[in-house]
C-alpha cells in the first residue's frame, strides 16, 4: 500500500511481477475467488499493471488484507520467529554485558598503569627535583655568604686603613655625627655609639612644623661620588658581626681545642614558626651535634634573602620555655652575643618531643633552660619564666 505513493513508484514497478506471479499460483489457496470476486485478471489483460494498482484502493482489497492476511502473517511471524526474538535479547545482553565488563577492565587497567607511572616516573622526577632544587639554593646561599663575607673584610679593611686614626685617613673638618649601636650586653643595655653616615637635621620638617618657611642657604653641591661613599646599606652595618664563614672557623678551632673533630649528625629536625615583631616565618628548626639551623619556607621568600640563620652550639647561652597566644608551644633561643629568637611549634608535644630528643652535648632543657653548655643560668623555674 506504501507503494502507491507518487514517490514510491520504482518500488511498486518493482513489487508488481512478484504479486502477479503469486496470484497466478496461489489463486485458490489464498481464498481469492470467495474474497476478491473484482480481481482484475493476469491472464489476458494488458492493463494488469494500472488496473492492481487502482484495485488496491478499493475497499474490498483493504477488508482482504486486514482479515485474511493480516492474522496468518502474525501467525507465522510468531510462530517462527519468536524464539530468534527472546536468543537475539539474550545476545545482546550478554554482549552488554560483555562490553561493560570490558570498560570496567579497561578503566582498572587505566588506572593502574597511571598509579605506576606515578610511582616510577612522576614521583622520582619530583623528588629529584626537589633536591636539586635544595642542593641549588644551598650552593646559592654559601656563595651569596661567601661574597658578603669577603665585601665585609674588604670593608674592615677600608676603614682600618682611612679611618679617623688610620695611616691613611682624610684629614677633613667635617662633623661626625653618632648614633647609639644595636649592639647589648647581657643586661640588654646598648652602651656603644656607632658613626652615623645618613644623618639628617630635618630642616625642612621643622620649618614646616614652625611655619618658618623655607631657608635659603648657598650649600656645597654633594657629589653623587661622595652620597654614594656616604651611604650605608643594612650590609654595612652588618660588618663587625661574623658570618658564616667566620662562625665556621670559630667552631673548627673550638672542636680542635676539645680534642678532635665531631661529627656532624641531626639530632632534632622540626616543622616551625619564628616570631618577629612583624611578621610569623614558617620554616624548618634542625639541631646537630654542632648547630643549630633555621630554614625559611616562606612562599615570598627572594634568593638570597630569608630569615634563615646558622649558630654554633658553643655560642649557644640560654633556652627557655615560652607561651605564644596563650599555649605553652614556644621556645626562645638565647646567644652569648646577646641575640635572641622567638621559635613556635604546632604543638606542645612537639616542643617537648624536641627537647627531650636533644643529647646532652646539643640543646638539652630541663623544664627551664639550657644544659650541657658553659654558658647555663638557673636561676629561675618555669613557672617565673613563663
Amino acid at each position: 500500500m506504501r507503494s502507491l505513493n507518487a514517490r514510491e513508484r520504482e518500488t511498486y514497478a518493482y513489487l508488481i511481477p512478484l504479486t502477479r506471479a503469486m496470484i497466478e499460483i496461489y489463486h485458490k489457496q489464498l481464498g481469492m475467488p470467495n474474497f476478491l470476486p473484482h480481481l482484475p485478471t493476469t491472464d489476458t489483460s494488458p492493463t494488469f499493471f494500472e488496473d492492481f494498482q487502482t484495485y488496491c484502493l478499493s475497499e474490498e482489497w483493504r477488508i482482504y488484507i486486514e482479515k485474511q492476511v493480516k492474522p496468518f502473517m502474525e501467525e507465522y511471524v510468531a510462530v517462527n520467529f519468536s524464539g530468534v526474538s527472546a536468543k537475539m535479547g539474550k545476545l545482546w545482553r550478554k554482549c552488554f554485558d560483555l562490553m561493560n565488563t570490558d570498560i570496567h577492565r579497561r578503566e582498572r587497567e587505566r588506572g593502574e598503569g597511571k598509579l605506576r607511572f606515578q610511582a616510577k616516573i612522576i614521583e622520582p622526577f619530583y623528588s629529584l627535583r626537589k633536591s636539586e632544587l635544595a642542593r641549588h639554593a644551598g650552593i646559592l646561599n654559601k656563595r651569596f655568604n661567601q661574597h658578603q663575607s669577603t665585601l665585609r673584610q674588604w670593608r674592615a679593611s677600608k676603614r682600618f686603613l682611612t679611618g679617623e686614626r688610620g695611616a691613611w685617613a682624610e684629614r677633613t673638618d667635617e662633623h661626625l655625627y653618632w648614633k647609639l649601636s644595636s649592639q647589648e650586653n647581657f643586661s640588654r643595655m646598648r652602651l656603644k655609639l656607632t658613626q652615623n653616615f645618613m644623618f639628617d637635621p630635618h630642616l625642612e620638617a621643622s620649618q614646616l612644623r614652625d611655619n618658618t618657611g623655607p631657608i635659603f642657604e648657598a650649600a656645597e653641591t654633594i657629589t653623587l661620588e661622595l652620597v654614594k661613599e656616604a651611604r650605608v646599606s643594612d650590609m654595612e652595618l652588618q660588618d663587625d658581626r661574623l658570618g658564616d664563614e667566620e662562625w665556621n672557623i670559630i667552631s673548627e678551632g673550638t672542636e680542635t681545642e676539645q680534642g678532635g673533630t665531631v661529627k656532624e649528625k641531626t639530632v632534632v629536625s622540626e616543622e616551625c614558626n619564628l616570631i618577629t615583631l612583624v611578621d610569623v616565618i614558617p620554616g624548618k628548626l634542625e639541631v646537630t651535634t654542632t648547630h643549630v639551623y633555621f630554614y625559611d619556607s616562606s612562599p615570598d621568600k627572594e634568593e638570597g634573602s630569608g630569615q634563615d640563620f646558622k649558630w654554633s652550639l658553643s655560642h649557644l647561652r640560654e633556652v627557655h620555655l615560652r607561651r605564644y597566644n596563650l599555649r605553652r608551644s614556644a621556645i626562645e633561643i638565647f646567644f652569648i652575643n646577646q641575640t635572641n629568637y622567638f621559635i613556635n611549634f604546632k604543638d606542645k608535644k612537639v616542643k617537648m618531643g624536641a627537647s627531650s630528643r636533644t643529647p646532652s652535648q646539643s640543646i638539652c632543657m630541663n623544664q627551664t633552660s639550657l644544659r650541657g653548655t658553659s654558658h647555663f643560668d638557673t636561676r629561675f623555674n618555669p613557672s617565673q619564666t613563663l
